[in-house]
This record gives C-alpha cells, structure tokens and sequence, in this order.
C-alpha cells in the first residue's frame, strides 16, 4: 500500500524502469512527459507530479537500455525540474503568524 507522495514517486519509477527495460522505449511514457510539461502546475499535486516525473525521467536517461533517447530523458527530467521549481515558486505560501 502506498502511503506517501515519495512512495507513489518510487512506485512510478520502478514500473516505467521495467517497460524500458523490456521494451527499449515507453512511447506512452514519452507522451505523458510531453503532456505534463505542458500542463499548468498551479497547485502542490502538479508540483509533486512534475518532480515526479522528472525524477522517473532522470533514472531512464541513466540506465543503458535508453539507448539514444537516453539524452532525451535527461533534458526533458531537467525541464520538468524546472517547470516544478517556478510552480512551487508561485504557490501561496502559509503565513507564519508572528503574534
């Protein structure tokens, strides 16, 4: 049972590191690192979502079975970064009441 945002972010992972492993390529997956770099990131679960996937995308790159997409992984993993970074930036924060 997952329980925390960083236990559904290590389940992701591992199931797209076995399609690559065992197909070479996840076009699917190529498809939803597209969408999601695209999509608006307004609120803490497309945040969560874009580090995600960026960390998904960063552990493809290092993995051999990428092959020459492999690259690919690595600049869209450090684009998602990115995009998370000013989505989190833009996020209303909490105020700490100084009473």
């Amino acid at each position: 049972m997952i329980k925390t945002p960083a236990e559904a972010m290590a389940s992701e992972n591992r199931k797209w590191l076995e399609v690559i492993a065992n197909f070479g390529r996840a076009p699917e997956l190529e498809r939803i690192l597209i969408e999601a770099e695209a999509a608006d990131a307004t609120d803490l679960d497309a945040v969560i979502r874009l580090i995600s996937l960026a960390h998904v995308a960063h552990n493809i790159a290092a993995q051999e079975v990428a092959g020459t997409f492999g690259v690919w992984y690595r600049d869209m993993g450090q684009r998602l970064l990115c995009r998370a970074v000013d989505a989190a930036a833009g996020l209303e924060r909490p105020s700490a009441g100084l009473n």
